[in-house]
Parts: C-alpha cells; structure tokens; sequence
C-alpha cells in the first residue's frame, strides 16, 4: 500500500493553550496536538552531576531524581524537574512542557530559541552539559528516544521502563548539539546521567530552593591614611 493520508489542524487563538486529537486507522493510534506556545517563556534544563543505574522506578522515579539534584543544587532551582525520556507508553516530546520560547542552561547559555519544536529538530544552539551543581558535563545520558523525542523503536524493552537492569534503550551525549545529544546508541541497561528539564507547569511549586552566590572577599593589597 503506498497511500498517503494527510491530516490538518488548526491553532489555537489563545496562548499557552493546545488543541487536541486522536488519529485511528485500523489498530494504530496515534496522539497529536497544535499548541500556541509563550515565547516570551525560558525554560531550564541540566545533566545531572550523579550517574544512575537503569533501574529509576520508572519514568517517575527519575523524575524524583531530577527534582532531588534540582534541591542540591547552589542556584536556587524550583523544586520540581522533569526527567527527559521515552518509555513504552509515552514519548519525551510528551512528557516535558511545551509552553516556552527559550530554553537554558544552568548557566544561562541558550540550548535552543524555538521552542519544543526546535529542541527536537536534529539541532542544537548549545549541549546540555552544565549540571545542577554548574560543573561541565561530558557524558552518556538515557533518553529512550529517536531525535524528534518519540520512542526508540530499536530500544528493545527501554530497561523494562526504566525500572530494571534488562535489555537495552537508547542513550545520548551530554555535550553533543547534533542528534546524537538524544540518540546517540542503544546502549545495555548500566549507569548513566539524566537529562533533566524544569517543570514550569507546575503551579504549586511557589517557591525556589535555597539560592548559595558565589563571593570574594577582595582585601586591597596597601591601604595608605592620609591626614
């Protein structure tokens, strides 16, 4: 068969709002949504500092550890992060906000300017190499997924979801700005960083972490009194 389907949806008027659709042909279904993103917003990403094994608790224990390296962190981060991955019933690109322009790192260097779209389009400005405690980071992170942030189909099981040392998933590179920063290798189910990307949807973290600023003390070398 060598048909070809083509679907259109319109936009949204209001911003930060999406619309919504299920697309059914046979036994397949498949998601899809038009958002009108603020792109005004920023939105922060890092590498966690700390390798994990595959076996997270889930999709949601790296969220967990997302948020917990979010707390130690010295630059008063919101508490709630988000771990940037696929697993067998949900992809990356659906897991992590999408109502933003700009996304930074820790260090305020631009990863990407187009929002959602652009992080997933093969490219990137920057790598997300800076860790939570703004150290640079040059690694193997799990992601799960192919570069447009959807589910690696040759992943085998994704680590039994990211909850067990079993069979293999896909990893990227920290300190890559091609697609190999999200789809690198498939990679056995060992110890690797988490990419981790603030949830700026969550209305009831109100308040930031502890914030530490770096300082000196600058002692003048003469000091002379004159009367």
């Amino acid at each position: 068969v060598t048909d070809t389907l083509a679907f259109r949806m319109e936009a949204p008027s209001t911003i930060g709002t999406k619309n919504n659709a299920t697309i059914t042909i046979g036994t397949l279904t498949i998601p899809w949504w038009v958002g009108y993103a603020d792109q005004t917003k920023e939105i922060k990403a890092f590498s966690t500092s700390i390798a994990y094994s595959a076996g997270l608790g889930g999709l949601g224990g790296g969220d967990l550890k997302c948020s917990a390296r979010a707390a130690a962190s010295p630059y008063g981060l919101s508490g709630s992060y988000i771990f940037l991955a696929s697993n067998s019933t949900i992809d990356a690109v659906n897991r992590i906000p999408w109502n933003w322009g700009t996304m930074k790192t820790l260090n305020g260097t631009t990863v990407v300017s187009g929002g959602i779209t652009d992080l997933f389009d093969g490219s990137l400005a920057n790598p997300i190499n800076v860790t939570e405690l703004g150290t640079t980071n040059t690694d193997y992170a799990w992601t799960g997924s192919v570069a447009t942030g959807t589910r690696d189909p040759g992943s085998g099981n994704l680590c039994a979801d990211y909850s067990a040392y079993s069979d293999r998933t896909m990893i990227g590179n920290t300190g890559a700005t091609g697609t190999a920063w999200i789809a690198l290798q498939t990679s056995y189910c060992d110890s690797r960083v988490l990419y981790c990307v603030e949830n700026i949807d969550d209305t009831t973290d109100a308040v930031p972490n502890v914030f530490y600023p770096k300082y000196k003390i600058q002692v003048p070398i003469n000091t002379r009194v004159q009367s």
